[in-house]
């Protein structure tokens, strides 16, 4: 978790924009923590679609390499025309899991040369404020970057007075000049098993 920087979220819409510290292995214990916080923050009901649509993001993006993004909740109606809807609005758990999906979006890399600080990062991405979320255990998690800033937990826009403070990134040891791209990423289809549930009727009628 503290390798998440958050720029703004907006529960109401759904989405969140992020900077994330790319290590040099992320493992899945961290992976998990970061879906079950973006499914808090967002509202997310899904869990396992979410989560390969996040594992597959963040190991796209080289290690020791930052990566300013947006998230956002989407719905893939794809799924609940494979699956059937059952009748009187019940469909199955797993459907439900992967009705859900992330969209990545306004993707771009940063592969500092030398340590860097939070200020410099903002600067470089041209980000008015930026908190790190800190996790439970943060002391004793491994990560590239150290802080001293205010335990963040949520964040509605840019706009808060949480406190802030700098960090920095140890240097790649084989890192390249600086560079900063624009990418993109697509979630994979997933696989339909069957399970009767309930779902909340004002979804059904969301975009593919």
């Amino acid at each position: 978790m503290d390798k998440i920087f958050v720029a703004n979220l907006n529960q109401k819409r759904q989405f969140a924009d992020l900077v994330y510290c790319s290590p040099e292995r992320l493992n899945n214990a961290e992976i998990n923590e970061i879906t079950q916080w973006l499914r808090s923050e967002l509202n997310i009901r899904g869990q396992e679609r979410v989560k390969n649509d996040l594992r597959g993001f963040l190991k796209s993006v080289p290690a020791h390499s930052y990566a300013k993004f947006q998230v956002k909740l989407e719905h893939d109606a794809h799924v609940l025309n494979v699956g059937g809807g059952g009748c009187l609005g019940y469909v199955s758990d797993y459907i439900i899991d992967y009705y859900d999906t992330l969209e990545f979006s306004n993707i771009e890399i940063y592969t500092p040369v030398a340590p860097v600080t939070i200020e410099h990062i903002k600067e470089k991405f041209q980000i008015a404020t930026l908190y790190q979320i800190k996790s439970s255990h943060s002391a004793s998690a491994a990560t590239p970057s150290t802080t001293t800033q205010n335990h963040h937990t949520k964040t509605h826009n840019t706009h808060s007075t949480h406190s802030q403070s700098q960090a920095t990134v140890s240097s790649p040891s084989n890192s390249s000049s600086n560079n900063q791209y624009v990418a993109k990423y697509t979630p994979r289809t997933p696989v339909v098993k069957t399970k009767t549930a309930l779902i909340s009727p004002q979804i059904l009628g969301t975009k593919a």
